[in-house]
């Protein structure tokens, strides 16, 4: 009897070990039997005059720019765009949250300044009266902006023609929209003007490539979001494969896209890139690949959206936008234990996620 008891449990510590395995190599094996990312670009139209592609946000369902606004259609593309009210700063960075867009930094010269607007976003889609909110310890320009649950965080950026900031502020949001004080987090361990990404993602702020004038990098890092929206230490992540600085990043189903942007300093050779990384259980971020390449290699990329599959790209008022529909993402999944631990399966379902953009 003592010997099939030994064997019952050794029978049952092999499969929670085998389920174990299973869920450390779960993005990786979801990724494989779903095959190769590829994405289906096209071109819908250029921004209206004026607009800077760096200084516009998606939010509900619409494009948010400088005096103007578009819908996104059930079939992914844009539908006209519309006037609304411009906050008329410039080299700033625009968010939106709970019914609400903020234009964070920059200055109506396109100085470096502490301020931040806010605007309520109307029934129709359109914006409301511009007005001032808490403004930020540090004057800048140029931020990393992400949203994550409550607070909206900032990274970087620049605060005169030659000092790049490594501080971090992050905001509560208030019920009525207001932001309370600005706090200062723990610094960025590099300071970079114009990040190619900052992503808010599973309780992490990442932190992707980026540029200060004469320098670009490679490098990604992250930290931990606290519960009272604090920051842990900043962490190292898999490097890009080659330096980059401007472009764009997002999100979909746990797959972290960065699009464009230039390799060489002061904005010269775009590139046309498109590279993706898989975000593991550990929340670690997977090495980067290729996939589809954009359209135009001359793309200046100043910013990129996901909404639903599809991946949205924009540059200045002379640059097409692209729209590309990604295959091959799979689901993101969690491992279930049934009964005693003797039986392990995956079930798969999509993650209620708090998502942030930059």
């Amino acid at each position: 009897m003592k010997g099939k008891e030994a064997e019952v449990r050794i029978r049952s510590s092999g499969v929670i070990t085998v389920a174990a395995l299973f869920l450390v190599c779960l993005p990786a094996a979801r990724q494989l039997l779903a095959g190769p990312i590829l994405i289906d670009w096209a071109y819908a139209g250029n921004p209206p005059q004026g607009v800077v592609g760096a200084e516009m946000t998606q939010y509900g369902g619409y494009v948010y720019g400088e005096g103007y606004y578009v819908g996104i259609q059930a079939d992914g593309s844009l539908g006209p765009w519309l006037p609304t009210t411009d906050p008329a700063v410039g080299n700033q960075r625009l968010i939106g949250a709970n019914g609400h867009i903020y234009s964070v930094g920059g200055s109506a010269t396109g100085a470096p300044g502490t301020s931040v607007l806010v605007s309520t976003v109307q029934g129709d889609a359109s914006l409301g009266s511009w007005s001032a909110t808490s403004a930020m310890n540090v004057p800048r320009c140029d931020v990393g902006l992400a949203l994550y649950g409550d607070y909206l965080y900032v990274v970087g950026g620049w605060s005169a023609n030659t000092v790049y900031e490594r501080s971090v502020e992050y905001a509560l949001i208030n019920p009525d929209g207001s932001l309370g004080p600005w706090t200062l987090a723990s610094n960025w361990p590099a300071n970079r003007r114009v990040l190619s990404g900052l992503l808010a993602l599973d309780g992490y702020l990442y932190t992707i490539g980026g540029h200060r004038h004469e320098y670009l990098t490679a490098t990604v890092e992250r930290a931990q979001i606290m519960g009272d929206g604090s920051l842990g230490l900043w962490e190292p992540q898999a490097d890009l494969p080659l330096a980059l600085g401007g472009g764009g990043a997002c999100e979909i189903m746990d797959v972290v896209f960065v699009v464009g942007g230039f390799t060489q300093p002061y904005g010269a050779d775009f590139t046309d890139r498109v590279l993706y990384s898989s975000l593991q259980a550990d929340h670690s971020l997977s090495s980067w690949s290729d996939t589809t390449p954009l359209l135009d290699d001359a793309v200046g990329v100043r910013m990129a959206f996901a909404y639903g599959n599809r991946i949205y790209v924009l540059g200045n008022e002379d640059v097409a936008i692209e729209i590309g529909t990604v295959h091959n993402v799979p689901e993101p999944a969690t491992l279930t234990l049934v009964g005693s631990g003797c039986l392990a399966m995956a079930a798969l379902r999509r993650r209620r996620r708090k998502t942030g953009t930059g």
